[in-house]
């Protein structure tokens, strides 16, 4: 960090004295460019205004919260992909490896599209850059984190609301000395990316399955909606819930018409977690063990295993399902029983808090078919109506303990539980021709396995990119896997 301020640089910042704005990145690469030299043509979003949202709608609309730290490609989902009244769309034409960039809210967030969105425009607070060389290298740079620290230095504080305008360009792009690095960053981002759409494609194949084995294989019983009666109110004891809504009622009924029945949980092989009085939490290797709260739990059933803690007594010593029995984010269900396996052979011990439930003494089979189960859209419905709570939704043990599961045949669960996570072993990486293989590892791999090696990559490409900026030597590349 430079810790000098010179007269020409208050005047170049508006004459501004708030020393975030003097902050600054350590940039020793001989080559350096601002992203404007780079960009051929920028595109600004359009602000159609709440009236024009629709409830269905062939024409949509991205807003800035598709545009997340986390990921290469956009979000999509109800709150970030909106659906709009066709005389309110605007055709940008979005085609397959598409740059974004937030200039307001989610500031500095950057997307490659993975594919091309036809009938898809974007908000006023995001950009489309059209760079016309090194596009992936580029994209890389821009999601590394010392792009978004360079453009938050750029960016005036005290405003309520955050806005980058065009800072963005003003930011400085590293470049290695060989362009042989260049290109082996440029397949690691599309690597990245291949393995985020695969991901995206087995979610929906889990989707497909379990939707179409339930509705297809019912008994010959047909579903009425009642309002409830005064047993059930007894018996429920709450008012503020959704078991009595028409959509839990329906798909509760779907569950228990199943041809081949249904079972529950048993409450022996359930228990809570806790956060221990006495520890140490962080990302350091040396702590004993890996530490997961519903935050590190991913909608997918992918976990973030960079924390871990240090504490008396550790609760994961063998394989399990963690559900997310409670959430605080913006007060709705739909976060409630978010699923994830835990491969303890692969990670062992750990700790979990309070915020998850823990499945154990169940065979691994079962285990990884539940956690397919509650991350699928009937099941999401089903726990968000079964939460319970104002603020903060939450499911109490007997609510895990009445969701009925469907007792899908042995080869139906196979297929099931192969998409979700297969346990496959880690690949040599020919470098000459990485990405084939790559592509030919995926279609093999589960959702789980297809994350921990996404992670890999990506830990390998930031590393990469930390050289550039200091101007190490990177002709030496880790192995992916």
């Amino acid at each position: 960090m430079n810790n000098e301020i010179k007269f020409k640089d208050i005047i170049n910042n508006k004459n501004m004295l708030s020393p975030s704005n003097y902050s600054s990145i350590v940039i020793n690469s001989k080559r350096q460019e601002k992203l404007s030299e780079l960009v051929l043509k920028i595109e600004k979003g359009t602000e159609i205004g709440s009236n024009n949202y629709v409830s269905s709608s062939p024409y949509k609309f991205i807003r800035t919260s598709s545009i997340t730290e986390s990921k290469f490609s956009l979000v999509e989902d109800e709150r970030s992909i909106l659906d709009i009244s066709s005389t309110a769309f605007v055709n940008y034409d979005l085609h397959k490896d598409d740059i974004l960039i937030c200039k307001d809210s989610n500031v500095g967030e950057v997307v490659l599209l993975d594919k091309d969105y036809p009938n898809y425009m974007f908000s006023s607070g995001i950009n489309r850059i059209i760079i016309p060389e090194y596009k992936y290298y580029i994209f890389a740079i821009m999601k590394h984190n010392k792009f978004k620290k360079q453009l938050m230095a750029k960016i005036p504080k005290g405003a309520t609301l955050m806005h980058a305008k065009d800072l963005y360009l003003d930011c400085i792009i590293p470049f290695p000395n060989k362009n042989d690095i260049i290109d082996y960053i440029e397949k690691l981002v599309r690597i990245i990316s291949n393995k985020e759409n695969e991901i995206t494609n087995k979610v929906n194949k889990i989707e497909q399955i379990i939707s179409s084995e339930i509705t297809i294989n019912q008994n010959n019983n047909s579903f009425q909606y009642n309002y409830p009666s005064i047993n059930q109110l007894i018996n429920i004891n709450r008012l503020d819930t959704g078991n009595y809504t028409e959509e839990f009622s329906k798909i509760d009924f779907l569950i228990k018409n199943y041809r081949y029945g249904y079972f529950y949980i048993d409450e022996k092989n359930i228990k809570g977690g806790n956060t221990p009085k006495t520890r140490v939490i962080d990302t350091l290797d040396s702590l004993k063990y890996y530490w997961i709260t519903p935050s590190f739990i991913n909608n997918d059933g992918t976990i973030d295993m960079s924390n871990r803690i240090t504490c008396d007594k550790n609760n994961i010593n063998q394989n399990c399902a963690l559900i997310i029995n409670r959430t605080s984010k913006g007060g709705t269900g739909e976060y409630v029983g978010i699923t994830a396996y835990y491969d303890y052979d692969l990670f062992g011990k750990a700790q979990h808090n309070q915020g998850i439930y823990k499945v154990y003494n169940m065979s691994d089979s079962d285990l990884i078919y539940i956690s397919c189960l509650m991350n699928s859209k009937m099941y999401r419905k089903y726990c968000a109506n079964l939460s319970m709570g104002s603020k903060m939704k939450e499911l109490k043990l007997n609510n895990i303990l009445s969701i009925p599961f469907p007792k899908f045949t042995k080869e139906k669960q196979k297929e099931l539980t192969n998409l979700y996570y297969n346990n496959l072993s880690k690949q040599e990486v020919n470098l000459n021709n990485m990405e084939t293989e790559n592509a030919n590892w995926d279609k093999k791999a589960g959702i789980v396995d297809l994350y921990k090696s996404m992670q890999a990559c990506k830990k390998v490409l930031n590393e990469m990119i930390d050289n550039i900026y200091l101007d190490n030597d990177t002709t030496q590349v880790s192995k992916i896997f």
